[in-house]
């Protein structure tokens, strides 16, 4: 294949109305969003159109083409009245396809990156599970491109018996296939990948790729061996999300807090299917008018709130039931509270041991304004923490003796104690 770069490809001047999407591009998963759209007329009525566009001949015709990428700027290109544009057009198979796709939105942070890997995993995944379930049996005989997400014949196999099993490809496999064998070369990282796995899997998407694959099959044994595998993905996969949700949230991190929150057993007894998407919405809208947005945490505190309602709305649970519910939905709240203040506290330690360091190097950043008092107390403010973190007993304990150590430390003009000075008050309570 040629080199997929639009600055080494002569461009060609197609019309619009001869464009057409990625084949491998599902709308459903990723929809077009229009306020970016909007947003690049803009530009293009100012600029004109600047490219960022490839596309090939489209299979079975002579004036059509398919792009691998740029399907914002090509709606954009039609709502701004051209009429045609030049791009370049390179000889790409279905694999060249998938990984310019996949490339161009996580190379650039793509606009709802949510629904931009949910995309790329879905077609990964739906490429694969052709050369696993329909073509192939055997690594050797397959195209090199899919080869390079296999370590050896042994992972085709059990990534074989996976699809067989209902259970997809794995966030393994389709982290090595994006990056040509080399995982850490995948434009997506693979925490983001699995969480992508697992919305395919709650949300009826792996089945579709199994009834699309079943349309496709020819042969007996490949109809027989894709409807078993159709079978096994629907008993192990029931359709619990709404895939409409991810494209509400502008990172993957909050779509799989999101995700997280409403799918767990205790949420789906109180937030239907249906419920997901309006929930979205809703707390898309308290994030941007809050000022204590914190991150994915305030995401899930949100969805156990609206549980906690729920319960406390639902006619046919007795008092006591409600009572017990409700403080189930808390007590799994504070677990997120705590956990969030020990990660507060390790970046606090961190921190501190940073500003350490830059004093050790050049002593005389100690009287840094911004530092005070504080300076002298920073050895001992990272003693502490660090051996506060190092307990693993109680998170009860680690955040008593954090916020009574970080007092005695911080307070200003109180030095550390010496051997000779006899312990804080704070400090016996410690020990004791």
């Amino acid at each position: 294949m040629a080199d997929p770069k639009p600055k080494s490809i002569p461009t060609t001047n197609i019309p619009l109305a001869n464009i057409y999407p990625n084949p491998w591009r599902n709308f459903g998963v990723s929809p077009i969003d229009d306020n970016h759209v909007a947003n690049l007329v803009h530009s293009i009525n100012r600029n004109d159109f600047f490219g960022g566009v490839i596309a090939r001949r489209k299979p079975g015709t002579k004036n059509d083409y398919e792009i691998a990428c740029g399907h914002h700027r090509i709606e954009a290109c039609r709502k701004a009245g051209l009429k045609t544009i030049d791009i370049p057009v390179a000889e790409m198979d279905d694999d060249d396809m998938i990984c310019a796709m996949a490339d161009e939105n996580g190379s650039k942070g793509a606009i709802q990156s949510a629904c931009a890997v949910l995309n790329d995993v879905f077609a990964v995944t739906k490429r694969l599970a052709a050369e696993l379930l329909l073509d192939n049996n055997d690594l050797g005989t397959i195209v090199p491109r899919c080869r390079a997400a296999f370590s050896s014949q042994k992972s085709f196999e059990v990534a074989r018996g996976m699809l067989n099993n209902g259970n997809g490809c794995g966030e393994d496999i389709i982290t090595r296939y994006l990056g040509e064998g080399v995982p850490r070369k995948s434009p997506w990282p693979q925490r983001a990948i699995k969480a992508a796995v697992a919305t395919l899997k709650a949300s009826n998407r792996l089945t579709e790729i199994m009834e699309e694959l079943g349309i496709e099959a020819e042969t007996p044994t490949q109809k027989e061996r894709v409807t078993n595998a159709r079978k096994k993905t629907v008993e192990r996969n029931p359709n619990i999300f709404d895939d409409r949700c991810p494209s509400e949230f502008s990172t993957q991190k909050e779509q799989t807090a999101f995700f997280n929150a409403v799918t767990e057993s205790s949420s789906r007894k109180f937030i239907s299917r249906e419920e997901q998407l309006p929930l979205a919405k809703h707390i898309v809208k308290e994030m941007k008018g809050s000022e204590s947005y914190a991150g994915p945490q305030f995401i899930t505190s949100l969805v156990k709130d609206y549980v906690k309602q729920k319960i406390r709305d639902d006619p046919t649970l007795t008092p006591e039931e409600k009572h017990k519910l409700d403080y189930n939905e808390t007590h799994k709240q504070m677990d997120g509270d705590i956990k969030q203040v020990v990660n507060g506290l390790r970046m606090v330690t961190g921190g501190c041991d940073k500003i350490m360091k830059k004093i050790n190097a050049h002593p005389r950043l100690a009287n840094h304004a911004l530092l005070g008092e504080f300076a002298r107390k920073i050895p001992q403010t990272i003693k502490i923490l660090t051996e506060v973190l190092n307990r693993t007993d109680t998170a009860c304990f680690v955040i008593e003796r954090a916020v009574a150590n970080i007092e005695d430390a911080a307070v200003a003009n109180i030095q550390p104690p010496s051997k000779k000075q006899p312990p804080s008050k704070s400090s016996k309570q410690n020990k004791d």
